[in-house]
């Protein structure tokens, strides 16, 4: 099964260069460390990230992160 994934995000404002893009692992991937890096600069970031199986468009669950009321973020 492919999968494929649509970002949307809501802080900071400004950046909507991701919006409306059907985005593969590796893209999605860009831009968590994109927005990782606007985080670990004291920018509050808020997005959310649907996944949705290529054969039908059908949507199998969405995520919504949110690192404005967030003191630390714990790195892995």
């Amino acid at each position: 099964m492919s999968y494929y994934f649509e970002i949307r995000i809501i802080l900071p404002e400004e950046e909507n260069q991701f919006l409306n893009r059907k985005l593969s692992k590796s893209e999605l991937s860009e831009v968590t460390h994109y927005l990782q890096q606007k985080t670990s600069r004291g920018i509050p970031v808020k997005f959310r990230v649907g996944i949705f199986r290529v054969e039908d468009q059908t949507k199998i669950m969405s995520v919504t992160l949110n690192t404005k009321n967030t003191k630390e973020t714990e790195r892995n």
